[in-house]
């Protein structure tokens, strides 16, 4: 195991980007779950009010 010293935020911040950037990928291509859709329109619906709202 090695473990990863990091002396500045940024660094910290591009090695989880690195990191995560596989997965990441893979969970924004599934599916969404079923019985999410009434939650996932709400939400949907909140995102567009802030966007109109900026």
């Amino acid at each position: 195991m090695t473990f990863l010293v990091v002396k500045e935020p940024e660094q910290l911040q591009q090695h989880y980007d690195l990191k995560n950037r596989g997965r990441m990928g893979r969970i924004l291509t599934k599916p969404p779950k079923p019985g999410t859709e009434a939650v996932r329109s709400k939400l949907q619906a909140e995102r567009t009010k802030l966007e109109l709202q900026a």
